[in-house]
């Protein structure tokens, strides 16, 4: 069969299938998005493995032990901003467990002067399933999507907007892929089968502070936010340990809460299948800033909290490995 037949056809399954799992998030589809593989050489799309270059130009070759996108995004280049040493204390957290859908939980006061966090992560477009308490910030630390359709970010907006909170937060998910915006421009066809137009991630969440290597400080509390995770099946904001060092090391020290999709190593990091996910780089990272918290999601079967020196970890992860919205949010206090 003509090589091109075939990729041809991998190409439309894949895009069937994205499609479908969008409108029935749960369903037992098992997608393999990294195949096919483009050559940076040549541009075709080819299947790769960890012996063999490109089929076509035979030029390229290169370990596939985990993709490089180094050609999809500039490294981080800046220095860290100097913050003053933060005075602000952590209270309490409070970890509601696993919870069924809509059911109210009653959580404790929260003490005078002190700022309610409710942290929510992997929603995965069901959103507007979950039960959220009030808080003061409400931060989604990435994965709102199955596959960054236009659609389900413009309604995670929308219904940002219709929430109390005065203050929202988010950080880009790998599945997010139209977030990650040099990513999706070469890559776009594993995912849709038309090119959305580019639009600013801060133009589709006008009812958040979107974060991408960033920060914004609320009530005196420095926030700092950042998509990037470890190579997972070719999706978006992958990284190897060493750019991730990279990017990483602009995290300025003072900062209260870092958010960021990817765990670090050796904390709620690891998946069923028991083999630990987390970035060591950023386990560094954290180790040199301190901060009082650390909220990710990504690995949905570690789900909760874990203190580990001055951190809180925090796992707030919502769906869990079905894709069910049976864990609700995870509440903390910062005075």
């Amino acid at each position: 069969m003509d090589i091109s037949m075939v990729v041809d056809n991998l190409i439309q399954k894949n895009k069937r299938d994205m499609e479908r799992q969008e409108r029935e998030p749960g369903s037992n589809l098992v997608f393999r998005p990294n195949f096919p593989w483009q050559c940076p050489t040549c541009c075709h799309y080819l299947f790769l493995n960890k012996k063999d270059g490109c089929v076509i130009c035979d030029q390229h070759k290169h370990d596939l032990s985990f993709f490089n996108f180094k050609h999809c995004y500039p490294m981080a280049t800046q220095s860290p901003v100097q913050l003053p040493p933060s005075t602000k204390k952590l209270v309490q957290v409070i970890n509601q467990g696993p919870a069924k859908q809509r059911q109210k939980t009653i959580l404790p006061p929260k003490a005078e002067g002190a700022t309610r966090f409710v942290c929510i992560s992997d929603t995965h477009t069901k959103h507007r399933e979950m039960f959220i308490p009030d808080g003061d910030v409400l931060i989604h630390s990435g994965d709102i999507s199955m596959c960054g359709r236009r659609s389900v970010l413009e309604d995670f907006n929308k219904w940002m907007g219709e929430l109390p909170h005065p203050h929202k937060i988010v950080v880009s998910g790998n599945h997010d892929v139209t977030l990650h915006e040099e990513f999706y421009e070469n890559n776009f066809w594993r995912y849709h089968t038309e090119k959305y137009e580019k639009k600013p991630p801060a133009e589709v969440f006008s009812n958040c502070n979107y974060l991408r290597d960033s920060m914004v400080t609320i009530n005196g509390i420095n926030i700092y936010g950042s998509p990037w995770v470890l190579p997972y099946h070719e999706w978006a904001w992958n990284m190897t340990e060493e750019e991730l060092d990279g990017v990483f090391s602009a995290i300025p020290e003072g900062i209260d809460i870092l958010v960021t999709h990817n765990p670090p190593k050796g904390y709620r990091s690891k998946p069923k299948t028991g083999i630990d996910i987390g970035s060591a780089s950023l386990l560094k990272h954290v180790q040199r800033t301190k901060p009082l918290v650390h909220v990710f999601g990504h690995v949905h079967f570690s789900y909760g909290k874990t203190k580990g020196g001055k951190t809180t970890f925090i796992n707030a992860a919502s769906v869990d490995n079905k894709y069910h919205t049976n864990n609700a949010p995870i509440v903390f206090d910062i005075i």
